[in-house]
């Protein structure tokens, strides 16, 4: 696209010419100087000169190099430059004050009025901005009207809506739904806190029927005193409490109770028959005929010296959890049905008389 561009250029005359370079670079082009309103391609290009004196041309046409850069010196007149591709630009100069008339008047356009002025007049702009006070801050605007004062951001006055977006908070960096941005510029998984040392609840199954009630927890438990209840509604809610010198920390009541883990296993046809329990603290199990009037051994690392009760008792009803008919048979139980414990690793009952199907059990390690 042609552009068409008046330069008034006041050059330094030196003998009889004026000089004249290029407002800025043209690489790998080519240059023709011609008479003012020549037309393209010039057909008649004017004399240029590698000096004032006028005595050394210079080649018009010109080829201009990549760097882009070229003058030339030319006797006191108005020209047509006419770059060649990729530019493809036209525009006027005059050299050594070649022009000639003035200007008779100046309009104006919007949002500038008072135009046109031919001789002296005054030139406003009811929409333009004016700063009355600048300074370090948010610029604001007086009302109706253009003038703009600063100041710095108040949150209090509306100077900010709408929500920031997580991607401006460390560049959203580990930010999801289960996160919250921490103090120390950082998005962190939230986690629980109670005002109970060592204390941790679960809850799963969360509605408006499943609800969880601390009530009077205290910071730091008493001796002989009851620090309050825990109660839960219809969710499964499980709770781990360490008492600090205190002889009772809580009640926990609740319609459903659940262990991490349950156990469902069958024993080996060995005296003592081997159960393994892995780590569940409760569960159901049975011990092989052949363990008869012997003893059976539940493998479980849930045991432990802080396991004081330990709840085995004979469940028929078992059998359709382990794969096996239990006996339905009446027995005469043993007077003393656990035997021993071993800490972290295992506990032994002792077994009745069965003769036909193994016995089956369930149990509950309280810790």
């Amino acid at each position: 696209m042609k552009r068409l561009i008046w330069l008034l250029l006041l050059g330094s005359a030196f003998g009889q010419g004026f000089f004249y370079s290029l407002p800025q670079p043209y690489p790998n082009t080519t240059i023709t100087v011609c008479p003012l309103g020549a037309v393209r391609p010039c057909p008649s290009p004017s004399s240029i000169f590698n000096d004032a004196a006028l005595t050394s041309a210079v080649v018009n046409p010109s080829n201009i190099g990549p760097g882009g850069q070229f003058g030339f010196y030319a006797a006191a007149a108005q020209y047509t430059i006419q770059m060649g591709s990729p530019t493809n630009q036209t525009f006027n100069i005059s050299l050594g004050g070649g022009g000639s008339g003035g200007i008779s008047s100046i309009a104006t356009t919007s949002p500038i009025t008072g135009g046109p002025i031919t001789t002296t007049g005054t030139l406003a702009c009811a929409t333009c901005v004016v700063a009355s006070a600048p300074g370090a801050g948010l610029a604001h605007f007086a009302g109706a009207t253009q003038t703009v004062t600063s100041s710095a951001v108040n949150l209090a006055t509306g100077d900010v809506t709408g929500n920031l977006a997580v991607g401006n908070l460390n560049s959203g960096t580990s930010a999801s739904s289960s996160t919250f941005w921490r103090g120390d510029g950082t998005w962190a998984a939230a986690t629980a806190a109670l005002p109970i040392a060592g204390a941790t609840v679960k809850i799963t199954n969360a509605t408006t029927a499943n609800w969880v009630n601390f009530d009077q927890l205290a910071t730091t438990p008493s001796t002989g005193a009851d620090n309050g209840n825990i109660s839960a509604g219809n969710g499964i809610f499980s709770a781990t409490l360490q008492a600090v010198g205190a002889t009772q920390l809580a009640t926990v009541t609740a319609t459903k109770y659940q262990s991490v883990t349950s156990c469902a296993a069958v024993g080996t046809s060995a005296n003592p028959s081997l159960v393994a329990c892995g780590t569940a603290p409760a569960g159901e199990f049975s011990c092989a005929t052949a363990a008869s009037g012997g003893t059976c051994v539940i493998a479980t690392s849930a045991t432990g010296s802080n396991s004081p009760t330990i709840i085995v008792q004979p469940n028929s009803a078992a059998g359709a959890d382990l794969g096996v008919t239990c006996n339905t048979a009446p027995t005469v139980p043993p007077g003393i049905l656990l035997a021993s414990k071993v800490n972290g690793t295992s506990f032994t009952i002792n077994m009745s008389t069965i003769t036909t199907n193994p016995e089956c059990y369930s149990y509950w390690i309280i810790n």
